[in-house]
């Protein structure tokens, strides 16, 4: 522990390492709530911009633009969530 880090804050590190192994491992199962929560995101913005007076294509074609790629989003916050690198370095050394 260094000087800086008080025993409140370690444990912080801990939890904080803990929940990311964890996700890592159940990387499906946090990819499916991801999944449904992006698609959520999609639908609320869809539906505002459906109430102020645009199409239904256009207002969905404008949720998914302002999300930035569903996919590419999707990925990024996996990527943020999990410890992907060592479940790939891991993938790799399996036979």
């Amino acid at each position: 522990m260094t000087p800086s880090m008080t025993p409140a804050s370690a444990i912080e590190g801990v939890r904080f390492l803990a929940v990311r192994l964890r996700r890592s491992w159940h990387r499906d199962e946090y990819a499916r709530l991801l999944t449904a929560e992006l698609e959520a995101h999609l639908a609320l913005h869809a539906s505002e911009r459906i109430r102020e007076g645009l199409p239904r294509a256009e207002a969905i074609r404008d949720a998914r633009l302002q999300l930035g790629g569903e996919l590419q989003t999707r990925e990024r916050c996996l990527d943020a969530m999990t410890f992907r690198w060592m479940v790939r370095w891991f993938g790799e050394r399996r036979f």
